[in-house]
C-alpha cells in the first residue's frame, strides 16, 4: 500500500502527459466559458455530446443509441437541474447530482462523472477502469456510488498533496496508466 505523499510524488511527472491532456483541458476551458454567463448552469445537446464523445473516445457507438430520443431541451433541463444542487453534505450532494445526470438515457457512472469533472474540475473526477487500477490495483468493471465516493475522496486527497485540480490527478492516473506504470495501490 501506498500512502498519499508518495503516490503524489509519483504522479508529478505525469501531470501533463495524458495523450488527449490538451484535449481535455480545451474541452473544459470551452466548457468553463459557456457556462459563465447562465444563470443557473447547464450544457446544451451539443456540449453534453462533446462531453460523452471526448469520454467514450471509439466506443460512442456503445451507447449512442440509447441517446438517440434526447433533445436539447431534455439535456438543458437534466444538466440544470443536476449542476444547480447544493448541499452542505459533499458525498451527498455528489450522489444526487449523478443520480439526476443517470437519468438520461444511455449515461453511467462513466459519463455522468465526465460531465461533473469537466463542470466542476476542482471537484470532480472521471471514473474509469483504468485509473481504478491504477490507483487501487484491482480490476473493476462498473462502479456504484460508493466506488466513486471512494475514488473521489483518494482523488481530492492526492490533489490537496499537490495543490491541483481533481481533475488535474485524475488526468495524471490515466497518464501513468497508460505508460503502464505499476498500480499505486493507495490507501486514503
Amino acid at each position: 500500500m501506498t500512502n498519499v505523499r508518495s503516490a503524489a510524488g509519483l504522479l508529478r511527472k505525469y501531470r501533463e502527459a495524458a495523450s488527449d491532456y490538451r484535449e481535455t483541458c480545451a474541452l473544459r476551458d470551452d466548457i468553463a466559458s459557456a457556462l459563465l454567463p447562465r444563470k443557473p448552469r447547464y450544457l446544451t445537446y451539443r456540449e453534453f455530446d462533446r462531453v460523452v464523445r471526448w469520454k467514450l473516445k471509439g466506443q460512442n457507438p456503445r451507447t449512442a443509441r440509447q441517446r438517440e430520443p434526447l433533445t436539447d431541451e431534455v439535456v438543458i433541463a437534466v444538466t440544470k437541474a443536476a449542476l444547480d444542487i447544493h448541499h452542505s453534505d459533499q458525498a451527498y450532494c455528489t450522489r444526487v447530482k449523478l443520480g439526476i445526470l443517470q437519468s438520461l438515457p444511455g449515461v453511467g457512472m462513466g459519463i455522468a462523472s465526465a460531465v461533473l469533472a469537466l463542470v466542476e474540475p476542482r471537484s470532480y473526477g472521471v471514473i474509469d477502469f483504468m485509473v481504478w487500477d491504477q490507483l487501487f490495483g484491482e480490476e473493476r468493471l462498473s462502479f456504484s456510488h460508493t466506488h466513486y465516493e471512494n475514488y473521489l475522496t483518494c482523488l481530492r486527497a492526492l490533489a490537496e498533496e499537490l495543490a491541483w485540480t481533481v481533475q488535474e490527478v485524475d488526468l495524471a492516473l490515466w497518464a501513468r496508466a497508460e505508460a503502464k506504470q505499476p498500480a499505486l495501490r493507495l490507501s486514503c
